[in-house]
């Protein structure tokens, strides 16, 4: 499963699933973290990504 997102503005947008959490491992594709939203462009499409991205996994 791939973890980054590459988006143009916004650096390290990942996901956090396989990650270890309270005795069990977060689902992959529930929960994203990254930095700095603000910086997103209108070239990240990021609502087309994170659909893209679900709809793969």
């Amino acid at each position: 499963m791939e973890r980054e997102i590459a988006l143009e503005g916004c650096v390290n947008f990942r996901d956090v699933g396989g990650y270890r959490a309270d005795g069990g491992h977060v689902r992959w594709r529930r929960l994203f973290r990254s930095d700095a939203l603000h910086e997103l462009t209108p070239a990240d499409d990021v609502l087309d990504r994170l659909r893209a991205a679900l709809v793969t996994s």
